[in-house]
């Protein structure tokens, strides 16, 4: 039988409902026209695929019955049942496909998800019926994005940046930070590896890039430099910076003014 208050299907002579509570009156409780399974019980989809289960619905009424099926959220904004409507005879079972295609989007956890179908009268109140469910196990994506800030900066011999992490994938991972320049001019103070991004969540880490021996004359040097990122499942995503590496030219030939200038200024003094 039907309970009057959720519309879920409940055990004949059940006296509370087992899933709302309802104290059930048995005058008012409505006897199942119409029962519905879904096959498999479970089923395995990479986001960006899709996957098929099959809805069977049984009128074991006296009556035909139109029915009109719906997903239940959260599952319905990435399942499409075909055919929505149904016609079902008396003594007859009738089937529809539910497509599953979740999006590769970090809205769509990995994890398992309950796929509930509700099946409705077709009518303007639109009643429930029956209701059957099975499970969608959706796989890791696991995916970052990596940003240096600001990619490029001067400095005499260190300069400080920020490493801004972002977990665009469907599962929490775990990071491992290493930065390497093409001369091998630069030394790194790199956070610790293991660095843990939750699902949907960023963060910034401070770095230094430290140039191994001073600039003591001559223009600025520009040095490129990379920081990777690698995870679980062997993902990795790269991100580029500039180390504008100044001379200390104008620091030496001001030091060098003012030299000159206190020996002379002691030479006049000695002079008088």
């Amino acid at each position: 039988m039907t309970c009057p208050n959720c519309s879920r299907t409940i055990a004949d002579g059940s006296r509370f409902c087992p899933f709302c509570g309802q104290r059930i009156d048995p005058a008012s409780v409505e006897r199942e026209h119409v029962r519905a399974a879904l096959a498999p019980e479970s089923v395995t989809i990479s986001p960006g695929a899709s996957a098929s289960l099959t809805v069977n619905v049984a009128n074991v009424g006296t009556v035909v019955e139109h029915v009109r099926l719906q997903v239940e959220a959260p599952v319905d904004a990435w399942a499409t049942v075909r055919p929505q409507q149904l016609r079902v005879m008396p003594g007859a079972r009738t089937p529809a496909a539910i497509e599953l295609h979740p999006p590769k989007s970090r809205d769509v956890p990995a994890g398992r998800h309950s796929v509930v179908l509700a099946v409705r009268r077709d009518d303007a109140l639109g009643a429930i019926l029956a209701r059957a469910s099975a499970f969608a196990d959706v796989r890791p994506v696991r995916e970052a994005e990596m940003r240096i800030l600001p990619r490029r900066a001067a400095a005499r011999r260190t300069s400080t940046r920020a490493l801004e992490l972002i977990n665009t994938g469907n599962a929490p991972l775990t990071l491992r930070l290493q930065a390497t320049d093409p001369d091998e001019a630069l030394v790194f103070g790199m956070p610790p590896n293991g660095v843990g991004l939750a699902l949907s969540s960023s963060l910034s880490r401070r770095f230094d890039a430290r140039a191994r021996r001073p600039r003591l004359w001559g223009r600025s040097v520009e040095r490129e430099f990379s920081v990777q990122a690698d995870w679980e499942d062997g993902g990795k995503t790269t991100a580029t910076g500039t180390f504008v590496q100044k001379s200390w030219r104008l620091v030496i030939v001001i030091a060098l003014l003012a030299v000159f200038v206190l020996l002379a200024i002691l030479h006049a003094k000695k002079v008088i």
